[in-house]
């Protein structure tokens, strides 16, 4: 497909609509795909008709996070929050006003040209070659967009197969190279999990938990996935201003440590059902929304990077 043409109906569609109050049914399907970690993503809104008020359990609230932006899709019921990680690739299906649709459409015309795309479930890498992405972009009636070849974003990327390979497989699990030291405890992350960590370990953020105390700030993550062994320092950022490793401190009921001190011979254990509180001991952050970035690794898989927004009240 024009990978121009399509930014501009995904343009033209999300300015479309902006003032859409009907329901829409929104699909998504995400399911391996032809060749090792290849996906292919369906996604499928289409209106549902009434008076544009929302008739199911599921509520899509404004302001919601989808992704690290600060608008869009998520955190709006119980259900939602039950189901805002992706644990497995099953199909996720909800009802969406049309509104809050249109912001989706605007940040896809944003990421596409740069190569990527940020769904309900997972942020994908797109395929190089455009023609297996296809898309039928009808405002206030249906919205569908259909990308074979993709790949979770932040995975290594194998090699793409032909279009006649029909055996799908799991994607490549990231491995200790044989020159690095042996890690001094072993976490093995269930097979299930490891494609979804890029999309699913931004979410283990607990909302609403920046706060200030007298020597600085701290920010908390609850972990309800699986057992996972941090292997490097955790590094942050607070409004693109880095903090001193010697400044962040990590506490769990694994114990308590710097992050400068955390190494793939000494790692951080996260266990499944702990929260972890970073304490940052540096100066406390203003009243209001604030942007923080998170980079570490992760035993058995590798570097991860995300971002999330939240407030100091």
């Amino acid at each position: 497909m024009d990978i121009n043409k399509l930014v501009k109906e995904l343009n033209k569609a999300a300015e479309k609509m902006q003032r859409d109050n009907s329901t829409y049914v929104v699909n998504e399907v995400l399911e391996p795909g032809r060749g090792e970690g290849n996906y292919k993503l369906v996604f499928h809104a289409k209106k549902k008709g009434g008076f544009g008020f929302l008739k199911a359990a599921i509520e899509v609230a404004k302001g919601a996070m989808y992704g690290d932006l600060g608008w869009g899709i998520r955190r709006a019921a119980d259900e939602i929050i039950q189901e805002k990680v992706r644990y497995t690739l099953e199909p996720i299906k909800r009802e969406v006003k049309g509104s809050e649709i249109a912001p989706i459409l605007k940040r896809w015309a944003e990421t596409i040209p740069q190569g990527f795309i940020e769904t309900i479930g997972s942020t994908l890498t797109l395929p190089k070659d455009p023609s297996w992405i296809s898309a039928k972009i009808n405002p206030g009636k249906e919205i569908r967009l259909v990308i074979d070849f993709a790949k979770i974003r932040g995975l290594e990327a194998p090699q793409e197969v032909s279009e006649t390979a029909t055996i799908p497989s799991k994607p490549m699990i990231a491995q200790t190279p044989p020159s690095m030291p042996v890690p001094a405890v072993s976490i093995n992350i269930p097979k299930e999990f490891i494609a979804m960590l890029p999309t699913v370990i931004p979410r283990v953020y607990v909302t609403g938990s920046l706060r200030n105390f007298e020597d600085g700030f701290e920010l908390k993550f609850m972990n309800e996935l699986t057992d996972i062994a941090i292997t490097a320092p955790i590094e942050l950022t607070v409004d693109d201003r880095k903090i001193d490793l010697e400044k962040i401190e990590v506490i769990s009921e694994s114990g308590k440590v710097l992050s400068k001190n955390i190494s793939i011979e000494k790692p951080f254990i996260f266990r499944q059902g702990d929260i972890l509180r970073l304490r940052i001991h540096d100066k406390q952050l203003s009243a209001g929304s604030h942007t923080i970035g998170v980079k570490t690794t992760i035993q058995g898989y590798g570097e991860i990077k995300f971002r999330i927004s939240d407030q100091v009240r």
